[in-house]
Order: C-alpha cells, then structure tokens, then sequence
C-alpha cells in the first residue's frame, strides 16, 4: 500500500491497517484451500508379525495465543546517538526530551508510528502445514516378547515463524561505512517526535524499504521448513517371572531453517542473518539428536527364597527399577560479531573443524573459521554439520519394599537415586569466534543433575 505521509522525493509505502476499520475484521485472510487427507492401513502377513503404516496433513492455526495480543501499545524511545554510537544524543536527565508518546488508537490509520518502530499481524499470510507419515512392523518373537521396527517422517512446509520486514538489502552493503554517516533527514519537521524528528539521520535509515519507521515487525509469519527421518527400534518384555524390559532405539535428523521454540537445555542458535536469502538458514536443525537409547527394567530381586519366615520377610519382596539413557551429544551455533554485516563467521576453505580428540580446552578446530570483513556476511552454516557438543548418558535407579505390619497396615521403603554413575555431560562450547572461550568448553550441561539420592517411607492404611 502507498504510505500517505508525503515527503518530497521519496516515494513512501507501508503502514498499519486495522481490522473492522480499513481492512475487514478477520485478523488474516481466510484461506479454503485447506485439505487434510488422512490414510492408515494394517496387515498381517503372519500369525505373529503386523504391518502399520500413515500418512496424514495437518494444518497449523492461523488464531490462538501465539499471536501478538489485539488493542494499541506504543513504546517512546530513549535515541541515545544518531552517528553508530560514537557521540551522545538524549541522556539520562533529559531521556526524552520531545515528550513521552501516547497510543493514538486507529485514529491515525497508516501514519500511526511513523518515525518510530511498529508492530502488527501481516494478513496475508498463508498457512503451513504438516504431513507425517509412518510403517511400522511388529513381530512377537515368543510369549511376552514384542520387536518393533519404525520408519517415522515428518515434513514441515511454512511452519510458523517471526518476521522482521524492515531489512538492508545486501547490495547496499558496497556503501560501506558510508551507511552509518549522517545525511539531512527529509522527515525533518514532518515527523516531530522521536529519532526520525532531529535534522540528520543515517543512510542505512533511508536505504530501508520503509525508512518512515525504524523498525518493522510482521509479526507471525509463515516461511520456516523442516524434515525429519527417524529409524525406531523397540524391544519389549512384558512383565513375567518377575522381570520386565523396554529398549528403544532412534536415529534420525532433522533439518530446517530455523528455531521452533526454546526449551530447558535446548542450545543457543544465532538467528536469521540475511532477511532477503531465507534458504540459507536451512542447515541442521538446533533440536537435532541422531541417537538416542533409552533402556527401563523392572526386577522383582529373588533373594531369601527358601529361607525361614523372618529372612524372607527382611529381605524378600525387594523390587529394583533403572532407567538408562544414552544420547548423542547437541548441535554447535557459531556466533561472530560483524560491522554493518551478518552475525556468523567465514569458514576457512580447505580446513576442517572436526577434531579426532576434542578436548574441553579446545573442542573443535578454531582455525577453521575466521571474522569476516564488515558489511558482509558469514557463510557458516547456522548449526556445524559435522561436530557436536557432548553425548549424555545418564543411569536412574530405585530399589523399594513393602512390608506387610498387619493386614491393613503396610509400610513402603522407597531409595532412589538419579545419575547414579555421576557422569557429567558437558555444555556447548564457546560459541563466538574472537572471545577467550571460542571452543572452550566452561560448564556442564543442563542434563543431566549430578548425582542425588532419595530415601522415603510411606504407610498406608
């Protein structure tokens, strides 16, 4: 849309539309286009062995709480310089010297916000989707014993995403320092409020694809990818003879363009460096974990079988549960701070970053990366294809009785321990290339907690 504040010389577009004023009352526009088949079959091609398989699209919402919350705010800025910081513009005894903003509502249309920074919902967005699909086979080898093999695949088209619209474009960078020099600001005595107001302004400002705002944020967008293969194995006992066991197995990768949501332990991922080339995000996704091997056992213990009334009410009954967990470790995002440019580092060609005998001092080849030159972007991927933090493994263990005091009085002792090997599982590594730490390894992991034991008593009645 064209933008209605006029200025001479500058051919201006963009602005805030509101729903149930200028633009209809939906918060995006309808879409009913949305088909979401779903197929699944069974076969059994013997007496002990069953085939499964799906597939099916979902579709991702376009409504609910992720999006920004509907009503006006507005934010005044403290302009603490106008020049990239080297000399002083508002201070702390006067931080707004032209008066503190106030939210205007819908009154003023598109003009709302110009000379400051905006917010919205970009309408026309088009809804991702899902599709997931699977095969599976089980075998019952014998009684009580179960082999499952699964082949799991999930691929994400225009998953949900933040959007930043106001970017430099990359052939502007050729300017150089120049972006960052003061020129005469064409909004001077337009706009009367905020860093657009004063006399001069940057170039970058006005090379902007709205320069009346200083920043643009489009809110929930839909331009993120992904694709999962997994290869799942279980092998099952059921509980008999005392005894149980369950082990899965998983290995697979995922890929996409960018983060999803943040999580306890997740790593830390460097966000989009270059709005106008989004392929370049794709890389290994910062939630990959090729493997992963979980094993959980229950055992009734066969101790003072045989033995008088006494031994076998002290030390019969005792029951011993463990889960053990083996992961593969977690993927490295490098970080580089850049002039006027990106926010990765180059990668040196011909020198690779993997180590045979990666140390906590130094875990991946630091030399195989270097700062690139201002106003240019790195070419890192934005997770290392080929080297990971560290692995976990990590093993829980309870054991528990109950006695038997009357018939309706019973006491349960219950000891448990977590991580009981104490094995630490190392953090990332220093992720910004020229800091002290680049490639060192300084802490330990979120998971999993060192060693802790429990003891507890519970009497029922």
């Amino acid at each position: 849309m064209v933008s209605p504040l006029k200025v001479p010389g500058l051919s201006l577009r963009g602005g805030l539309r509101y729903p149930g004023v200028d633009a209809p009352e939906n918060l995006t526009e309808p879409s009913w286009k949305n088909f979401g088949p779903r197929f699944g079959f069974a076969y059994q091609p013997f007496q002990k062995m069953v085939v499964r398989g799906g597939f099916g699209i979902m579709y991702i919402p376009t409504t609910g709480t992720a999006f920004p919350a509907t009503g006006f705010t507005i934010t005044t800025p403290m302009v603490t310089s106008i020049d990239g910081g080297l000399t002083p513009f508002n201070t702390l005894s006067n931080p707004f010297p032209e008066g503190v903003l106030k939210p205007t509502g819908s009154s003023q249309g598109a003009l709302t916000g110009v000379g400051t920074s905006i917010s919205g919902q970009v309408r026309d967005v088009k809804r991702g989707y899902s599709q997931q699909w699977n095969l599976t086979v089980q075998y019952e080898p014998q009684s009580n014993w179960l082999v499952e093999a699964a082949w799991i695949a999930n691929k994400g088209t225009r998953l949900m995403r933040s959007s930043t619209m106001n970017y430099l474009s990359p052939e502007n960078f050729a300017l150089g320092s120049q972006l960052v020099t003061s020129v005469a600001n064409p909004f001077f005595g337009i706009i009367t409020s905020g860093p657009l107001s004063s006399a001069t302004t940057t170039r970058q400002q006005l090379l902007m694809p709205f320069p009346q705002f200083t920043g643009v944020a489009g809110g929930f967008d839909f331009w993120g990818n992904s694709i999962y293969h997994a290869l799942a194995l279980k092998v099952e006992k059921r509980f008999s003879d005392g005894f149980s066991f369950l082990m899965s197995y998983t290995n697979s990768k995922l890929i996409d363009d960018g983060r999803t949501a943040s999580r306890p332990g997740s790593v830390a991922v460097v966000g989009v460096q270059n709005w106008n080339d989004l392929r370049a995000e794709r890389s290994k996704s910062d939630q990959d974990m090729p493997q992963r091997l979980a094993l959980a056992t229950i055992w009734n213990l066969p101790l003072a079988a045989g033995n008088n009334p006494l031994v076998r009410h002290l030390f019969g009954g005792w029951r011993l549960n463990t889960i053990t967990t083996l992961e593969s470790g977690r993927p490295i995002s490098l970080a580089a701070t850049v002039t006027g440019g990106g926010n990765r580092p180059n990668v040196v060609q011909g020198t690779s970053a993997k180590l045979d005998s990666p140390t906590l001092e130094k875990w991946f080849n630091t030399a195989a990366f270097s700062i690139p030159t201002t106003y240019t972007y790195g070419n890192v991927s934005r997770t290392l294809p080929d080297v990971s933090s560290d692995g976990l493994f990590s093993l829980d263990a309870s054991l528990s009785k109950t006695f038997a005091i009357t018939e309706r009085y019973k006491l349960q002792f219950r000891a448990e321990a977590f991580n009981v090997t104490n094995t630490p599982t190392f953090d990332t590594p220093g992720r910004s290339i020229g800091s002290a730490t680049f490639g060192v390894v300084t802490a330990t992991a979120f998971l999993p907690r060192p060693r802790e034991f429990q003891f507890a008593l519970r009497l029922d009645f």
